[in-house]
């Protein structure tokens, strides 16, 4: 996964790459991944999720929570504000194939 941060409020999308994340935990309203630099909470992201094989690009998320690890990596939870129902069908479809596996092997 990765991700990029706003750098201001203008019509033109200018973002800083910032790096590559480990997703965590993803749901179609949100995600929860570790970072390598802090981000501050209420910042604005742009994210490139692939998870196993299943590709995303989430236009707008917005940073809700971040808690530094003690390995010095970033907990970060980000809700998705603006994301194609496309992109929303990806992660659904992600979510519902995982679920199903895990209920397969119980």
């Amino acid at each position: 996964m990765s991700y990029a941060r706003r750098l201001g409020p203008s019509k033109e999308m200018r973002f800083s790459l910032l790096g590559i994340g480990a997703t965590m935990d993803v749901s179609a309203d949100g995600i929860r991944f570790l970072a390598h630099d802090i981000i501050p909470e209420r910042s604005w992201l742009e994210l490139e999720v692939v998870l196993d094989g299943w590709a995303a690009r989430v236009e707008q998320a917005r940073v809700v929570r971040v808690a530094s690890r003690r390995d010095g990596t970033f907990d970060v939870a980000a809700h998705f504000e603006q994301c194609s129902e496309t992109a929303r069908g990806t992660i659904m479809g992600y979510v519902a194939e995982r679920l199903a596996t895990r209920r397969s092997a119980a």
